[in-house]
């Protein structure tokens, strides 16, 4: 019973320090502005969400969706490559990333 306790209690603690926040960013991109919204627990970046933008879809979708798994595995936005076809999608994305991470 006292283990059970003690691991209750440390859990309970952990969940505690392991604080979840959420930053805005927003930057121009091939038509228009793209809104990014990026979670964040500690300095890790365990979520990057693309709230809107008015790049066409069948070029954008998929751009979005690889620079955002970049993003997460190499944990930057630096070093990452535009995707052939949506440049200014892939840049737009990161650049609006980039300023949500800059808040404070």
């Amino acid at each position: 019973m006292k283990k059970i306790m003690i691991f209750a209690l440390l859990i309970l603690s952990t969940l505690s320090f392991s604080k979840t926040i959420k930053k805005e960013g927003v930057a121009f991109a091939f038509k228009g502005d793209m809104k990014v919204e990026v979670e964040l627990e500690g300095k890790k970046i365990i979520g990057v969400k693309v709230l809107s933008h008015e790049d066409t879809p069948k070029y954008a979708d998929p751009a979005i969706e690889e620079i955002t798994e970049e993003i997460l595995k190499k944990q930057s936005t630096e070093g990452i490559d535009d995707v052939a076809g949506a440049t200014w999608t892939s840049r737009g994305l990161k650049e609006a990333v980039k300023i949500a991470l800059d808040k404070k």
